[in-house]
């Protein structure tokens, strides 16, 4: 039963940017409350769900469309939840034709129509306008890219290739959002997954540490059947199991035990699983990040001058807990660094730690942080 006090599914409107296929042009609707973007409403609370956008508009509209990203979106300031959405989307119908009440719009024609939404004209002129010259802002992640997809579903294929395997049917789009992008497809051996990661220090080093760390720990790992390194993406099997989330608690022990003994191994890899990419949280270099990271105002400019005196004034105490931590000389060693209960799966008993995006070689007393809160412990 849930929470009396969890707040109601919240309906949201999203908005589609769908672009013409040659033509800096996007498609709008005429409406008595004026032109709008194409748009279908849903509870679903995941905005980067780009396996219903693409149902919703294929439905709507009889075109194939996958999502790229999210331009703009309205937050309820009181719910802290998003209310409406602008997504820009790859069209893959280049010979679709709209139907009546929808139509294509250039930059020049936004400027003048009634939008039933005005306060989503910016963000349209603004997307027109990198229609038009094609140049897209450096930080922008690959996968929200028009092309992208259609390389790395080829890049699948053929690594499925080699081992005798065909994709059966299109490559589903699980999830696309600003740390990473899944995609889904099926063979006649079962479920692959494609994971794609950012060229970000956090995040690019995933498929390499996953592929090290399947070798050293075999069973509790899972191997990738395919990596590439330069673009950061990883082919995996389905490997099946019952998330830890679903599984009794005697599971939850289990599960602790097989950790910890990774990671009293792992002590003595620690050089080699550096090199292979897992990031240096070590006390020592924490504490020497902790001055140069509160005093970048930039990284902190949504703070309030007063909020930022505070984090300032906290470094102290910061290193004061670090150095007290490393007193109970607990060796450092490899952490998960998003361990829940959504990141391991049981497999007959035996657990399987996946999604290493966050790794490193620090203390192992803060993977329990994140899965003790998990559970609100």
């Amino acid at each position: 039963m849930s929470d009396s006090t969890d707040p109601a599914p919240l309906v949201r409107d999203y908005y589609l940017l769908i672009p013409h296929p040659t033509r800096p042009q996007v498609l709008m609707q005429a409406g008595a409350a004026g032109w709008s973007l194409p748009h279908f409403q849903s509870a679903d609370p995941d905005l980067f769900a780009g396996g219903l956008i693409r149902q919703e508009m294929h439905a709507q509209l009889g075109i194939d469309v996958t999502l790229l990203r999210t331009a703009l979106a309205d937050i309820d300031p009181a719910l802290q939840r998003w209310r409406w959405a602008v997504i820009a989307v790859e069209n893959h119908s280049p010979a679709w034709a709209p139907p009546p009440g929808n139509h294509w719009v250039d930059r020049a024609m936004v400027r003048d129509l009634p939008l039933a939404q005005p306060e989503q004209q910016e963000t349209i002129a603004a997307y027109l306008a990198e229609q038009e010259s094609g140049n897209l802002p450096g930080q922008r992640t690959p996968w929200a890219r028009p092309g992208w997809l259609a390389r790395a579903t080829a890049w699948m294929a053929a690594e499925l290739g080699r081992r005798d395997l065909g994709l059966l049917g299109p490559v589903e789009q699980l999830k696309s959002w600003s740390i990473s992008c899944l995609l889904r497809g099926s063979t006649p051996a079962g479920t692959v997954y494609f994971k794609a990661t950012p060229d970000l220090p956090l995040f690019a080093h995933e498929p390499a540490v996953t592929a090290t760390l399947a070798a050293e720990f075999p069973g509790h790992i899972p191997m990738p059947l395919a990596v590439q390194p330069a673009e950061r993406w990883m082919l995996l099997a389905d490997f099946g199991g019952t998330l830890l989330a679903a599984t009794p608690d005697p599971a939850r022990e289990t599960a602790l035990c097989v950790l910890a003994a990774i990671q009293q191994a792992a002590v003595t890899r620690v050089d080699r699983l550096l090199a292979a990419g897992c990031l240096d949280r070590r006390l020592p270099a924490l504490v020497a990040a902790i001055d140069p990271l509160i005093r970048d105002t930039e990284t902190f400019g949504i703070l309030e001058p007063a909020q930022l005196a505070r984090l300032q004034a906290a470094a102290p105490r910061l290193a004061a807990l670090a150095e007290a931590l490393a007193e109970y000389r607990v060796p450092q060693t490899l952490i998960h660094g998003d361990l829940h209960d959504h990141n391991i799966a049981m497999r007959a008993g035996v657990p399987l730690f996946f999604d290493w995006s966050d790794s490193a070689i620090a203390h192992p007393f803060f993977d329990l942080a994140t899965l003790l809160d998990t559970r609100h412990l």
